[in-house]
């Protein structure tokens, strides 16, 4: 599957420069408000990647994620990496 290729190569990206933590199996980064940050995938015509919040690790860790913002893949790896990274310095 192509999204989850594209969610596993922003993820790497993302880790090479944000703090993260493996919760529940999966990858989530710490953001500047002590929050946490993972990515989800989208398809069924759309294809997308979705950036998922929760307000801290308790609600990572019993899955109490929301929804944010959706990426197209076809923007590209970089591009959502630093679409990402600017989420997590903002929030």
């Amino acid at each position: 599957m192509i999204r989850e290729e594209v969610k596993k190569e922003v993820e790497d990206i993302l880790k090479r420069d944000k703090e993260y933590r493996i919760i529940q199996g999966r990858p989530c980064f710490l953001t500047k408000e002590k929050g946490f940050v993972r990515l989800d995938t989208i398809g069924g015509g759309t294809d997308c990647i979705v950036v998922e919040f929760a307000e801290n690790e308790e609600e990572a860790c019993n899955n109490r994620f929301e929804d944010g913002d959706l990426f197209p893949i076809d923007e590209g790896k970089e591009f959502i990496a630093r679409e990402v990274l600017k989420e997590l310095e903002d929030s």
